[in-house]
């Protein structure tokens, strides 16, 4: 994403629905908090 890596651990919120039918997974859904993830690393400012 052109930032460098700094090596510092950052925490990211994540959503993942999972729908399953017969013991087998069928369908997934997944949302990550990509601004703050972003803001962490340094790729972008946080607002105000």
């Amino acid at each position: 994403m052109g930032v460098p890596a700094s090596g510092y651990e950052i925490e990211v919120n994540v959503i993942d629905i999972v729908r399953f039918r017969d013991d087998q997974m069928i369908e997934h859904w997944g949302i990550t908090d990509t601004a703050a993830m972003m803001e962490q690393i340094g790729a972008t400012t946080p607002p105000g």
